[in-house]
């Protein structure tokens, strides 16, 4: 199972008729008649941006130079890409999966080019990626018959020439999210469960993931890290906080239905984003004591990524692939829709 497939069930019709007065309070920017859904932000810089999804056709990769957003071409475009994340603005890695969610991808930038790679093991997924350096990078999904039916979580790895199969360890389900604070101390997280790898094996950790559908990941050092998702039985937001030793279920009033994403410039300002029951895009922020829901501004598709380069300079992603995507910038005072 796919980031990608989280919201599958989401009633497209009702967003729909939600958003349906949105062309005339946004101004767009010049990227196709139809914006494509976005299911991942990542960065170097405000004026060095990079989204990545899935249009009505393939794939999609967005790049924001500070001033505008434009499309970018990519070698693989009918695939949809879940995750993006950089060395630097010249190393930069994109995975996804193919429109039947049989076979994963990967992407790599090189500056002026995107190009694909052959990935070291046969997955049917690749949901995100994250690494401690341009020689050491992970990629995190399922592997089985198609992305529906994950048959062993997958996690790859590149050594700055090549991607390679690691262990997994027991792990069945798919892994939706990953990142961590070194090449020993790295987080993935999926369906009931958070695995640490230390530098030599991946392991299970001893958490209050259990109940939870977790899509993803991030932390402010080895000792403070946070996981957000979906409870199982009530059917609403989850976050995770972990200290270092154990995993805690965060106290966060008013949760929406789901939690995709999370980015923080420090532990005074952490951004969560997901959507509501309405699949309405939704916005949580800490500020180092309490959780609040932020004003976003205009009816807002499902959000699912979000990332900054600054407590000033945040942006959000997301979208339905039959309906478009958005945008959404944050300058330390309010949001404002940019696609």
């Amino acid at each position: 199972m796919s980031r990608k497939l989280y919201f599958l069930f989401l009633m497209a019709a009702g967003f729909a008729i939600a958003c349906a007065s949105r062309h005339s309070e946004i101004a767009h920017q010049a990227v196709g008649p139809v914006a494509p859904a976005l299911h991942a932000i990542w960065g170097t810089s405000p004026s060095d941006v990079f989204a990545v999804g899935a249009a009505l056709i393939g794939g999609a990769i967005l790049h924001y130079d500070g001033s505008s957003w434009a499309e970018m071409a990519g070698d693989g475009a009918a695939f949809s890409l879940s995750g993006v994340w950089g060395s630097s603005a010249s190393d930069v890695f994109a995975v996804g999966q193919d429109p039947t969610e049989t076979l994963g991808m990967i992407l790599h930038y090189d500056g002026s080019s995107w190009s694909a790679k052959t990935a070291g093991d046969p997955t049917s997924g690749l949901s995100a990626v994250w690494g401690s350096s341009a020689s050491d990078v992970f990629a995190v999904g399922c592997n089985g018959s198609s992305a529906k039916s994950c048959e062993q979580a997958t996690i790859l790895h590149y050594d700055g020439s090549s991607w390679s199969a690691m262990t997994p360890g027991d792990s069945t389900a798919a892994l939706s999210g990953v990142w961590g604070t070194s090449a020993s101390d790295v987080f993935a997280v999926g369906y009931a469960m958070v695995l640490h790898y230390d530098g030599a094996s991946w392991s299970m950790t001893e958490n209050g993931s259990t109940f939870a559908l977790l899509s993803a990941v991030w932390g402010a050092s080895a000792s403070e890290v946070f996981a957000v998702g979906q409870g199982l039985t009530v059917r609403n937001g989850a976050v995770l906080y972990y200290n270092g030793s154990v995993w805690t279920v965060g106290d966060v009033p008013m949760l929406p239905s789901m939690l995709s994403g999370i980015w923080g410039a420090s532990l005074s300002d952490i951004f969560v984003v997901g959507y509501d029951s309405h699949t309405r895009g939704a916005i949580l922020h800490l500020d180092g004591d309490s959780w609040s829901a932020m004003s976003i501004g205009v009816a807002t598709p499902p959000l699912l990524g979000v990332w900054g380069s600054s407590p000033t300079d945040v942006f959000a992603v997301g979208g339905l692939e039959n309906y478009g995507g958005a945008i959404s910038h944050y300058d330390g005072s309010s949001w404002r829709r940019q696609l």
